[in-house]
């Protein structure tokens, strides 16, 4: 039995890269007698521009820009649609090949009408070669095919607080048993390479402390490999965990802990002549003294000025949040006009560091993180494959602001792929 399709198409445009992405389309399929062509239309297989059926396609439509929603063509380019007598097996293959699920399993029986209405655009519309598409289905085993090593971020996607997100120990875990070179790589500057292995053994992952890079660690390390401050000292805004990674690596600090007011001059604070560096992260005693401290030695010629991450904003559960890193490094960047250079995510000393040791190659790598400012930015930045998680602060709805701002520092922010959680991940590495 072959088919005559009618095309109505609304051409409000989405907030997508892709222009010629549309709300939506309504496909009627109707019912034909199989080798007679319909009555009024003389050459189904030759339409004319007399065709009487025309009106299905207004003269301004003729070259739609539907076709390719179904053959998951490129952007650029264009197929002709004009009336004419489809077959039921070509219209039938055209749609199982786009991979749109309304019509699988789908009988066309005689004089039946079928009608799809979509706005699950996001998952069903996207030519193949796009960003910010929904991993799903036949799309993941590819996707883990094609890289060697997993890089993610802790807390939103293994992790909120301290409760495990369900089924992210066996994600990770099944990743190694397939031979893949799995990686956490946090902004969290509280805790050493050691305290995290120990909470992701305590929480079921099969992890080892080299396959941690904090920026508690990879601070140690910009000062040490980059800055050539080993044996060297640094004043030190930041965390006991910082304190411990910087003398693991052969430096000394100044700084830790409270620093005590003493307002009869704040210009004549006692400076240590051997500091050569002003390092910044998250400090639970920061202070009016501490800043004022920063300030006098960056002052100083040749004082380098770090910080471990920008993150202004740490949410916590229950929607709450709390200052992060970020606004105390701003407070000491405006105090000393001067800006730090920054370790962490999106920048990319992070992965510089890992690869360094590890020897992994970029284009084999896959970054799983829940921001897109920084997790995100980072694989975008390094040339991986990255993927969204959205059991953390990021949503699809901020990933397509980004794509559709037309604005080149941005494009950084958008994942190739989301899931709503690593738990996606489960079904293709246990198959």
């Amino acid at each position: 039995m072959g088919l005559r399709m009618q095309w109505k198409t609304c051409y409000k445009k989405l907030p997508l890269a892709a222009p010629w992405a549309l709300e939506r389309f309504v496909c009627r399929a109707e019912a034909l007698h199989p080798e007679d062509p319909h009555p009024e239309d003389p050459h189904p297989e030759d339409p004319h521009p007399e065709d009487p059926h025309a009106e299905y396609l207004h003269p301004e439509d003729r070259t739609l820009l539907l076709k390719p929603l179904l053959l998951r063509l490129s952007p650029a380019q264009q197929v002709t649609q004009t009336p004419g007598l489809w077959k039921r097996q070509a219209v039938r293959s055209s749609l199982l090949d786009a991979g749109i699920p309304e019509f699988q399993n789908k009988e066309w029986g005689e004089n039946q009408h079928v009608t799809w209405e979509s706005t699950e655009y996001q998952e069903h519309m996207e030519p193949s070669g796009s960003k910010c598409r929904r991993l799903s289905g036949a799309l993941v085993k590819p996707l883990l095919d094609s890289v060697d090593c997993v890089l993610l971020d802790c807390d939103g996607v293994i992790w909120r607080g301290g409760q495990v997100i369900p089924g992210a120990p066996q994600v990770i875990n099944l990743l190694k048993e397939n031979g893949k070179r799995v990686f956490f790589v946090t902004n969290n500057s509280t805790k050493t390479r050691r305290m995290y292995a120990d909470k992701l053994a305590a929480l079921g992952f099969d992890a080892s402390e080299e396959e941690v890079f904090g920026t508690a660690y990879c601070s140690a390390m910009y000062l040490k490999t980059v800055c050539g401050l080993e044996g060297g000292k640094v004043y030190l805004i930041g965390s006991p965990a910082m304190r411990q990674e910087l003398e693991a690596v052969g430096i000394r600090q100044t700084g830790a802990g409270p620093d005590p007011i003493d307002p009869t001059d704040w210009t004549d604070v006692d400076l240590d002549p051997e500091v050569k560096a002003v390092l910044v992260g998250f400090d639970e005693h920061f202070s009016y003294m501490k800043l004022n401290r920063a300030l006098q030695y960056l002052s100083r010629q040749g004082c380098l000025f770090v910080g471990t991450n920008r993150d202004t904003r740490l949410p916590l559960e229950g929607g709450k949040t709390v200052p992060g890193p970020g606004c105390l490094l701003q407070a000491v960047e405006t105090a000393a006009q001067r800006q730090a250079q920054t370790v962490g995510k999106p920048n990319q000393f992070m992965f510089d560091c890992l690869a360094s040791q590890f020897h992994v190659t970029r284009d084999r790598c896959l970054m799983v993180g829940a921001r897109l400012d920084t997790d995100i930015m980072l694989g975008s930045s390094c040339g991986l494959k990255t993927l969204l998680t959205l059991t953390g602060v990021s949503t699809v709805a901020d990933a397509e602001a980004h794509q559709r701002s037309g604005r080149a520092e941005r494009q950084g922010m958008v994942p190739d792929y989301y899931v709503e959680s690593i738990a996606d991940l489960l079904p293709a590495l246990q198959g």
